[in-house]
């Protein structure tokens, strides 16, 4: 790194004013401290305290602006421990031109407000130019003011901001802390026409016989930048003359640097050679004249260019990779966005591997050192075969065929009397006497095949006329039977009986009761007579829903009783049961008989969760008021994944401690006495929800909650940040007390 390190915000208006200079009566020199002082520096053995250089809020509350007016950093003095009529002075370096105007912002917001004022070098004299005394700003959010002073007609070539605390010498006057930012000085010096050097601290621009330098005291081409980007690093730091050790304030030195980087700190710059922790490190050698609440840079990229709402439209980074539209390129070319290929026409060795669109194909080409080529990878191997589709609609029918040969005509064969005898007749065709009557054949003895009166039996007689079929098996251990009966109820039954005189098997019975039994007669699971009491399963006609306990289902199952319904019972143990009462579902943990409980409840014959028909859940309560109620104390161990591989995008909290002293810790009531009626202590939700948003949620009801939890976070930000400024006034109270010999 070069002792003149050109940052992102100094390279452009420098390039701007190389392409485009001002005319000779008109220069301009820009100070917004984004890179430091710029050339202008305080007058030691003067200045009582010194001008701090800045970000965000200052320490102190109700004093002070809330961030810069252009840019990150301004400047300010602290008024804390620096009254009364403590005076500091910052100074610019000597224009070789008139000075002819001055424009600057400030901000005066403070009941403690000093005095401040612009001063000009007339000759050999001071003379006041501008001044403003008191409080000028109401509020940190007040903008800032611009003010611009005219001094054509004089012959000022330098000047200088003065800040003055408060004359007041009682205590606590802390409230007055002033800011400077953006200063303009417009000078009528005007620009050799044959060369150019460098004509003031820190601009570093040369010019050559034709050529433009920037960082380069002999630029041999039209122009030329030796350097690269510096990078301003986060928080302030500070290292003791003579002193080799830097440590830091708000610092992520482990995060922003590496060992063999540089660091440059003032006007001097050092290599890195050990990181010890975000808020110390080593240097390569000892610090000349030290530095206190200083910023330190370190080599930034080659090349930035960002747009006006300062976001990286191009980026050349130190390894060399370019990127377009991302601030951290991590390819060679890394392009955030679409990229539009022109069409190219020609294609030899020299362009092997350019891309291209084609207009001809509409597809992206490339060069293979002879010929364009369509961008396309291997044939990847046959894909499965797909499931067998629908079938498809029915075919139109097709025309009848032809009327087929007429078959031989069937026998009959006649159950019951005999046929009558053929007549023989061996004279004269006589006619025979008339045969006996034949006997039928299913009532031969031993066929095991019965018919009577219409009725057959299998294996035993019909019992009765109305026994249409019966199919009876006997054997050792009982009988198997299928009886089908006709007496006016179309009864079919499946039967088997055994020697534990059990009926099993299924009967259906029509016209009287109308019945469908499964099971075992002793123990069944069916639809029993009309009228009854006893059915435990009813399927309801044409409807196909089931009832359990009613004989009227409108669902798809109802199971009906007047007390909980659905019961999970271990004899002697506990009951479980499940039901609903006046439109809140419940569910009860139940006596086991012998006065006692097991399982996770502990209610009597009572429910111990409810969910009303609003959708809110009680625990210990039959009136939930709430998505979640719960009637006593809830204990339990909470974890958070906090891993870093889950997270992105992580930042440390800014200004912690300046945001936990808008915060007010209180102590309160509930009005809504189901909440508690205990005093309980906490924040509240709106005045966090200004600080921080992402600890407060609100609910559809417009009521807000707080994430006590992720308070731990700002505690640990705001420890660190108060130890470091107590580390800081440390340091100071001990050069203070070496200084004056204690």
């Amino acid at each position: 790194m070069k002792d003149s390190i050109l940052s992102s915000s100094r390279m452009i208006p420098i390039l701007f004013l190389v392409l485009f200079a001002l005319p000779a009566h008109a220069v301009e020199h820009k100070l917004d401290f984004e890179t430091g002082l710029g050339g202008w520096s305080a007058i030691k053995g003067s200045s009582l305290f010194n001008w701090a250089r800045w970000t965000g809020g200052t320490h102190s509350g109700h004093t002070g602006p809330r961030s810069a007016h252009e840019g990150n950093y301004y400047l300010y003095l602290e008024a804390s421990r620096n009254y009364p009529a403590r005076t500091a002075y910052l100074q610019s370096q000597g224009f070789s031109g008139k000075i002819e105007t001055v424009s600057f912002h400030y901000h005066m917001y403070g009941a403690h407000m000093g005095a401040l004022a612009l001063e000009g070098l007339d000759g050999g004299e001071w003379i006041t130019l501008w001044a403003a005394t008191g409080q000028q700003h109401r509020h940190h959010d007040i903008p800032w003011t611009r003010e611009e002073i005219s001094l054509a007609g004089r012959t000022i070539h330098k000047i200088r901001f003065k800040g003055t605390t408060t004359d007041n010498a009682n205590g606590g006057q802390y409230r007055g802390d002033m800011a400077i930012d953006y200063v303009l000085v417009t000078t009528g010096e005007a620009l050799a026409s044959d060369h150019w050097r460098k004509a003031e601290s820190g601009t570093d621009i040369h010019y050559g016989p034709g050529n433009v330098g920037i960082g380069d005291k002999k630029p041999a081409a039209d122009l030329s930048i030796l350097g690269n980007l510096s990078r301003p690093l986060t928080g302030r730091i500070a290292v003791a003359k003579g002193s080799p050790h830097v440590t830091g304030v708000g610092t992520q030195f482990t995060r922003e640097l590496t060992v063999g980087d540089s660091l440059r700190v003032g006007d001097k710059v050092f290599v890195v050679t050990g990181i010890t922790s975000d808020i110390a490190l080593a240097l390569d050698a000892a610090h000349p004249a030290g530095a206190l609440n200083a910023t330190a840079y370190t080599d930034g990229d080659l090349l930035s260019v960002q747009t006006g709402a300062e976001k990286s439209a191009l980026l050349v980074d130190r390894s060399g990779n370019v990127g377009v539209g991302t601030p951290d390129p991590a390819t060679k070319l890394d392009v955030r966005g679409g990229i539009r290929v022109g069409g190219e026409t020609t294609c030899d060795t020299k362009r092997e591997g350019t891309i291209r669109y084609s207009d001809a194909s509409d597809e992206v080409e490339f060069c293979d050192g002879s010929a364009w080529t369509r961008v396309e990878g291997p044939v990847g191997p046959a894909g499965k075969d797909g499931k067998e589709g629908k079938q498809g609609l029915p075919g139109t029918k097709g025309k009848d065929g032809a009327h087929g040969v007429d078959g031989k005509s069937a026998y009959q064969i006649w159950l019951g009397a005999g046929n009558t005898g053929t007549k023989v007749d061996f004279i004269a065709d006589l006619k025979g006497d008339k045969g006996d009557k034949g006997d039928a054949f299913w009532s031969q003895s031993g066929s095991d095949i019965y018919y009577s009166n219409g009725n057959v039996g299998i294996g035993a007689k019909p019992k009765n006329q109305n026994d249409g079929l019966f199919v009876y098996d006997r054997n050792t251990t009982g009988y198997n039977a299928i009886h089908v009966e006709n007496n006016g109820q179309s009864t079919i039954e499946l039967r088997a009986y055994g020697d534990n005189s059990i009926w099993k098997g299924a009967s259906i019975l029509t016209s009287w009761n109308t019945d469908v039994d499964l099971g075992l007669v002793a123990d069944s699971l069916s639809k029993v007579n009309n009228g009854t009491s006893n059915h435990v399963l009813w399927l309801k006609a044409n409807s196909g829903n089931v009832g359990i306990g009613t004989i009227t289902p409108e669902e798809i199952m109802e199971i009906k009783h007047s007390e909980p319904v659905l019961s999970l019972h271990e004899p002697n143990v506990a009951t479980f049961k499940v039901g609903s009462d006046g439109g809140i579902f419940k569910i009860a943990a139940m006596d086991n008989g012998f006065g006692g409980h097991t399982g996770n409840f502990d209610a009597n014959d009572s429910q111990i969760l409810s969910m009303s028909n609003s959708g809110n859940v009680g625990i210990g309560t039959t009136n939930p008021a709430y998505k979640l109620d719960v009637a006593g104390i809830i204990r339990g161990n909470n974890v958070s994944s906090s891993d870093a591989r889950l997270k992105e995008n992580i930042h440390p909290l800014e200004n912690p401690l300046d945001k936990i002293v808008q915060l007010r810790g209180v102590s309160f009531h509930w009005k809504d006495k189901q909440k508690g009626t205990e005093r309980e202590i906490g924040v509240i939700a709106q005045e966090l929800e200004k600080e921080f948003p992402e600890l407060v949620s609100t609910d559809e009801e417009g009521y807000k909650s707080v994430a006590y939890g992720k308070l731990t976070a700002l505690l640990i930000e705001g420890m660190k940040a108060q130890q470091a400024r107590i580390a800081e006034l440390e340091r100071e109270m001990k050069e203070l007390r070496e200084r004056i010999g204690r």
